[in-house]
């Protein structure tokens, strides 16, 4: 049987080509020169050859490499691969800007940022991250061009290009079959896949399909990390609240100056009951008692709602098929269809921003003290219950009509002198849903969390011609259309309903009241909670329906699509040089790209509490390019080989343009030895939602006006804060200048290859946010001008209380927002700003040892040392080294100094034992006051059997079992208080994981 040969290369980086080749696909290129048209385009070079050396580094990763990693993603692969940084191999729930999106993992070459990084799918350019596109066994190999080559494929190539091949060649038929588990239980996973497809003289046709089922792996289920992580946040439920303090008579406090009621933070008095869910009702395995008192907040711990993995089902199809009509002209169609569902828990409704809103819609701007569900009862300073005159015996408090205060009773304190009231109060700190255990809304998971869900559907195809123009000529002309379509839905809330129900008007007679505290949950009396639950026939229990009026699913939807033109007229023999024959590749592409985003009618109407406003977005714009590449082989003596290749590309994207030289040399005085070296420039265009829209990033962020809050808040205190970022439709393009400089040494007759490549790359003109901090910091200044008039230069915490609260309730700068004293929103823009200059060096080692009857012996080892990253967040602002650091807040990954992948393989007959690991040195975190706070050197394992047979299931088949340990010594990352717990990007919270694979051809 004839079918395809499995390549058995282990990551060759950057060496010529004409060593590449019998590592690549030796049987796909034996069959394609069998079909007439000999020569072959690789990743890095237009021009169709059958030998040439390549001026650039080049890794390629083969499907054996794919299978050795035991990764059930692409994803995962990319992970190992150490000049990748800032990939996610689990992606932490709180590690990103989208929350709901856990099949997300993106190349990030160089640690540049994932838009530095141009992903192609069989050298063509690509919508998606890399765990969409073909099923992994249809997956020949994986090439990385690791340095600038704007000058061959355009935009976003700056740190690189990452190019995905399929097999294109097969014959007979694959079943693959994976199961794979978490030894503590959680994250079972199952991978099914065939492809199949057969050859002739004139046609190839390949298809592969693939099945993925995994279940969730929930945060509670390691709270080794949960229990460390940045998880509290100051918007509670219960929540905190701005409750009336009164003196000794019960009279209001006011501030001298002002007059204004003095109202300071108070938590829920139901904030830390111990009872936390009597009877264990709707409860989180792990569940934290009913909200903590922090201060004068009452946070909420959120971590335990989410999940470090979520359950996904995807499937996956790719199908290509070619037609030789004759020796002259071939025709190819190549489709893909992803489909995914990725479910994941989050918390109830997430934080918000939206607490004026609510209260602006309010008739008196307050919660009343008539609702029934207040657990604020108004007492004086003393603790004495107070009482409210009722002249005309209604049983509810007479009211100042002029302020709207309620009028006290002449003996206060007397129960029989008056009715007894509670405060008008004001939200501080607060979510409306939390660790509710009864009265749930109809969106939520029957554990109380939220369900996230993110249903992305990936459809692409492409079809082209081949011509052979001449003996020496070729024209390339193919037609690609991409397309992403995107379903996203999570739990929200509606502040008009919200509002409507702390005035009791939902409902259809509009007298229903919706109990935004903890007494919907827990009985008070006179601010004490005890364990009595609230009954569900009280007038403080939120019903079903006033929960599904205020709760409600939010959804939005995006569909973006790209289709490309490539018109390509090459020739490998231009003409005759000394060192051989010239190549030339001239080209022209056609892109045309275009965004349709749109949300639910709930957050287009501002009507959101978590998301705020929303709206619709329909964009698109059309880039064309025209380039050239030459070859020049200058030499080809005994002083050795020399060629020069020279490419330039012209871009045009609407008004903004663009020219990229690239140079490149590759020169081997040895047969045994090549230098290589090369300079470009790159560029990155802006995005549309760079240059047109409003983009809402969440990040952790702490406010400076805390110190000198009186109290109000607290200077430590981190909180997850809406940057809403506007577009600019004026920026420029990012800019980059690239040097490469390496050598590939073959010793031992090929046994035994070392390569290493120094790449610099400066990175300017980069977009990036106008930061937040200097808008925080400037309004601090202007802060403490304020306080400083108002108070004097040795201020009283009092004073300085009122202060702050005055300058948070609408004083501070307009592009600052607090949700009471909690900051919630900052409101910047793009700006063409930033930079960053990187210099990294590759290397690698390969070493195969024939142990005569003991088998084979495989040593390897790849190596990525970062010597230089500096980058400056605006012109002429500091110059901050990220190099050795996690570097939190940043536009810009963990970069560890030195990131090691070592390799140990050996074969005897029909076994192999695979051990693969990954290393990387210690990196700086932050200060915690005096100490560094340092994440320790960290190494991880998989180690794996592999048995092959033949002649199983029928005669002139193969297959094998691969039984295996990802993470085999169990090396868990290490917990520290930051978003999850533990740094995805580097470390692994999983622990070890057992799997089993199972191939079988025909």
């Amino acid at each position: 049987m004839n079918r395809y040969t499995k390549a058995r290369s282990r990551r060759y980086s950057g060496y010529p080509a004409f060593l590449l080749m019998p590592c690549l696909a030796t049987t796909a290129l034996a069959q394609t020169a069998a079909t007439g048209l000999e020569e072959v385009v690789v990743t890095g070079s237009h021009i169709r050859r059958d030998n040439f050396d390549l001026t650039s580094p080049l890794d390629v990763v083969s499907n054996v490499d794919i299978a050795q990693t035991g990764a059930a993603k692409i994803g995962e692969t990319l992970y190992n691969q150490t000049f990748n940084f800032g990939v996610s191999r689990v992606q932490n729930f709180l590690g990103g800007t989208q929350l709901t999106d856990g099949t997300a993992t993106n190349s990030n070459l160089r640690g540049l940022g994932v838009g530095a990084t141009l992903n192609l799918m069989n050298g063509k350019r690509t919508l998606t991250n890399a765990n969409f596109g073909y099923p992994q066994m249809a997956i020949e190999r994986i090439e990385t061009l690791l340095d600038g080559a704007s000058a061959l494929y355009g935009s976003n190539a700056i740190g690189g290009v990452q190019n995905f091949v399929p097999y294109t060649r097969y014959n007979g038929l694959e079943v693959m079959a994976d199961y794979r588990q978490r030894e503590d239980g959680g994250g079972a996973e199952t991978l099914f896949g065939v492809m199949g497809g057969f050859s002739s003289e004139t046609d190839n046709f390949v298809f592969a399909f693939e099945l993925q089922d995994r279940d969730a792996i929930l945060t509670y289920d390691i709270p080794y990390f949960t229990n460390v992580a940045a998880s509290a946040s100051g918007a509670g439920h219960p929540g905190t609240y701005f409750v009336p303090t009164r003196d000794a008579n019960g009279v209001l406090n006011r501030n001298p100056t002002t007059g204004a009621v003095v109202t300071p933070a108070t938590p829920d008095p139901t904030c830390g009951n111990q009872t936390n869910n009597p009877g264990n009702v709707n409860s989180i395995p792990g569940n934290r008692r009913f909200g903590v008192v922090n201060g004068t907040t009452c946070s909420f711990y959120f971590g335990e709602f989410w999940d470090y993995i979520p359950d996904l089902e995807a499937m996956k199809f790719y199908a290509h098929y070619d037609h030789e009509f004759n020796d002259r002209l071939r025709m190819n169609f190549e489709a893909i269809f992803d489909q995914a569902t990725d479910t994941r828990r989050g918390s109830p409704v997430d934080f918000g921003a939206n607490a004026n809103i609510v209260h602006n819609i309010l008739s008196n701007g307050v919660i009343p003290g008539e609702h029934p569900g207040n657990p604020f009862r108004a007492m004086n300073s003393a603790g004495q219950p107070l009482f409210a005159q009722d002249a005309n015996g209604d049983g509810v408090p007479d009211r100042n009509p002029a302020t709207n205060e309620v009028i006290l009773s002449g003996a206060p304190t007397d129960p029989s002198s008056g009715v007894a009231f509670n405060e008008d109060v004001r939200i501080s700190g607060w979510r409306p849903l939390g660790k509710d255990f009864q009265g749930l809304p109809g969106v939520s998971n029957d554990d109380n969390s939220s369900p996230l869900i993110n249903k992305p559907t990936f459809s692409r195809y492409n079809g082209g011609l081949e011509v052979k123009v001449t003996d020496n000529w070729f024209l390339d002309a193919d037609y690609t259309y991409n397309q992403y379509k995107d379903l996203q839905t999570r739990a929200d809330a509606s502040p008009n309903a919200i509002a409507l129900g702390l005035e009791g008007r939902l409902g259809p007679n509009q007298n229903m009241w919706f109990n935004p505290f903890g007494t919907s949950q827990i009985e008070c009396q006179n601010r004490v909670c005890g364990s009595t639950i609230t009954s569900s026939t009280s007038a403080a229990y939120n019903s079903q329906f006033v929960m599904d009026q205020v709760a409600y699913r939010s959804t939005w939807n995006s569909d973006t699509t790209m289709q490309i033109f490539d018109l390509v007229m090459s020739s490998g023999k231009l003409f005759s040089l000394p060192g051989g024959e010239a190549g030339l590749a001239v080209g022209y592409q056609w892109l045309d790209y275009e965004e349709d985003y749109y949300a639910d009618s709930h957050r287009a109407g501002c009507d959101s509490w978590s998301l705020g406003c929303d709206s619709d977005f329909n964009e698109g714009r059309v880039t064309n390019s025209y380039f050239a590449e030459i070859d020049l082989p200058l030499m080809d003596n005994k002083a050795g080989n020399l060629s020069v290749n020279l490419a330039g590309r012209y871009t045009e994207v609407e008004e903004l343009e663009s020219f990229d030289p690239k140079v490149g040399i590759v020169y081997s005085p040895l047969d045994m030895l090549s230098l290589r070296a090369s300079w470009g420039t790159s560029f990155q265009a802006p995005s549309l939602r760079e240059q047109k829209s409003i983009v809402n990033v969440t990040r952790e962020t702490a406010d400076p006006t805390c110190a000198n809050s009186g109290g109000n808040c607290s200077p430590a205190t981190r909180n997850f804060v809406v940057n809403s970022v506007a577009g600019d439709p004026l920026l420029e393009p990012e800019t980059a200048e690239s040097f490469n400089v390496g050598f590939t040494v073959r010793l031992l007759d090929g046994d035994l290859i070392l390569q290493a490549d120094w790449v610099n790359i400066d990175f300017t003109d980069r977009i990036t946010q106008f930061p937040g901090d200097a808008i925080l910091n400037a309004d601090a200044a202007n802060y403490r001008t304020y306080f400083t008039a108002q108070c004097g230069a040795t201020p009283t915490q009092a004073c300085l209380s009122t202060a702050h609260a005055a300058w948070v309730g609408g004083l501070n700068s307009p592009l600052i927002e607090h949700a009471g004293f909690d900051l919630s929103r900052i409101i910047t823009s793009y700006i063409n700003a930033a930079s960053v200059e990187t210099t990294q060096i590759d290397m690698s080692v390969d070493y195969a040892l024939d142990l005569g009857g003991a088998g084979q012996l495989r040593l390897g080892a790849s190596a990525t040392n970062i010597q230089q990253f500096e980058y400056q967040s605006v012109q002429n602002g500091p110059i901050t080294d990220a190099k050795g650091k996690v570097n939190e807040g940043t536009a810009y990954p963990a970069l560890p100094e030195w990131r090691v992948a070592p390799q140990v393989s050996w074969t005897l007959g029909a076994h192999n034992v695979t051990l693969l690991g990954e290393y990387h040195t210690s990196v700086f975190v932050r200060m915690v006051g005096p100490n560094e706070l340092t994440l320790p050197a960290y190494s991880r394992f998989n180690l794996a059997y592999s048995f092959r047979f033949n002649d199983f299931l029928s005669d002139n088949s193969e297959g094998s079992i691969t039984v295996g340990a990802f993470n085999a010594f169990d090396q868990l990352a290490t917990p520290y208080n930051t978003a999850g717990g533990y740094n995805s990007q580097l470390e692994d919270p999983i622990g070890r994981t057992w799997y089993a694979r199972f191939t079988q051809s025909f």
